[in-house]
C-alpha cells in the first residue's frame, strides 16, 4: 500500500499534535528520570515491567501523590488528577457543615504535596470572600480550588482583563451592566482564542453570562464559573457540584467508600517484591490510605467529643 507524500505529511502533524496536546513527552522524561533514579539503587530492575508499572498509575491517576509541585502542576491532567485525590481522600468534610479556613486548607493539601504553595489556596479563598481568615463548606472550597488550580493562567489573565475594561469603564451603575458584561465576556472569548493554557470553553463562558445579574462582578464570575456543570464535566475527575447529594447518598451506602479512597489497594504479600517501582508506588498509596483512615479515626474522635459535650451541657 503506497501513500503520497501529503498523506505522510498530514499523519506526522496528527501524531505530532496528539504528543502535544496530551503532554507525552512530559510522561516520558519523567518514567525515565524515576527509572534511572531507580536503577542505582537495583541495576537489575525489570524494565519492561517498569514502564508498565509507571503508566499504569498514571491512567488511574495516582503518579501525582507525595510529587513536588513542579510535576504536579506540569501538566493539566496531573492538575485534575491531584484535585480528584484531595477530594477523595478528604470527602468525610463533604458531609458536614463544618466551615474551613485557608490555613486548614493549606496543611491537608501539603499532606500530599508538600512543596505546593500556599498563594494557590489563598486565591480560591478570596474568589469566595476577600475577607482575612474568612472560612467557607469545604465543598465549596473544593470546586473554587479545581478552578482556581486547573485554570491558574487564565484566572490571572481573566482578572487582568477585568481590571482594565473596569479602568476604562466611566461608570459602575446598572445601566452600562449588559454594556460592561459583553465586553468583557467578548475579551475573555478573544484571550481563549490566543491563549496557550488551559481554559474553559466560549460556551461556559455564556453560560455563566447568562446566569449573572446587575450586581455582577469578578469573583461572582469566578463563583458561577466554579460550579458550572459543563466545566466540571470537561475537567472530568469531579462529580458536579449540584449531584453532590446523589453522590452522599451512594457513599453512604458503600462501606468501602466510607473508610478509604476509590484508588486499587495493592497486596503487601504479592506486590512488595516485584520492582522497586511497585514497591515505591505501594508505599505511595498504603500512605494515602493511612492518611485516611487517620483522618476519619480522628472525625470520628471529634463527633464523639462533640456527642459528650453537648451530653454534658444537657445533663447540667
Amino acid at each position: 500500500m503506497s501513500y503520497d507524500q501529503d498523506d505522510l505529511v498530514g499523519q506526522t502533524q496528527s501524531a505530532d499534535n496528539y504528543i502535544s496536546r496530551n503532554f507525552i513527552m512530559e510522561y516520558l522524561n519523567d518514567s525515565v528520570e524515576q527509572l534511572l533514579e531507580i536503577k542505582n539503587i537495583d541495576p537489575k530492575i525489570d524494565v519492561l515491567e517498569y514502564f508498565t508499572e509507571y503508566f499504569k498509575t498514571v491512567l488511574e491517576g495516582n503518579h501525582i501523590l507525595y510529587r513536588d509541585y513542579t510535576f504536579v502542576s506540569s501538566t493539566p491532567y496531573n492538575r485534575a488528577c491531584f484535585v480528584q485525590k484531595f477530594f477523595e481522600l478528604f470527602s468525610q468534610f463533604l458531609f458536614r457543615e463544618e466551615t474551613v479556613n485557608c490555613i486548614e486548607m493549606h496543611s491537608l493539601v501539603m499532606l500530599i504535596c508538600v512543596n505546593f504553595p500556599k498563594h494557590i489556596i489563598e486565591k480560591s479563598f478570596n474568589i469566595a470572600s476577600n475577607e482575612e481568615n474568612s472560612k467557607i463548606l469545604f465543598k465549596n472550597f473544593v470546586y473554587l480550588f479545581q478552578l482556581q488550580f486547573y485554570y491558574d493562567e487564565f484566572l490571572n489573565d481573566s482578572k487582568e482583563v477585568f481590571e482594565n475594561l473596569q479602568n476604562k469603564s466611566k461608570s459602575n451603575d446598572s445601566k452600562n451592566f449588559d454594556k460592561n458584561l459583553k465586553s468583557f465576556t467578548d475579551s475573555l472569548n478573544r484571550l481563549i482564542d490566543q491563549s496557550k493554557y488551559s481554559c474553559p470553553s466560549k460556551n461556559i463562558i455564556n453560560q455563566v453570562k447568562a446566569e449573572l445579574d446587575d450586581d455582577w462582578d469578578y469573583y461572582k464570575f469566578l463563583n458561577k464559573l466554579a460550579l458550572n456543570k459543563s466545566l466540571t464535566k470537561n475537567i472530568g475527575k469531579l462529580p458536579c457540584y449540584q449531584d453532590l447529594n446523589e453522590y452522599q447518598d451512594n457513599f453512604l451506602k458503600n462501606e468501602k467508600l466510607s473508610k478509604e479512597p476509590k484508588i486499587e489497594k495493592l497486596s503487601v504479600e504479592t506486590k512488595a517484591n516485584n520492582g522497586n517501582f511497585k514497591s515505591a508506588n505501594l508505599l505511595r498509596q498504603k500512605s494515602f490510605l493511612n492518611i485516611a483512615n487517620s483522618f476519619n479515626k480522628t472525625s470520628s474522635t471529634r463527633d464523639v467529643s462533640s456527642s459528650t459535650d453537648s451530653s454534658s451541657d444537657t445533663d447540667t
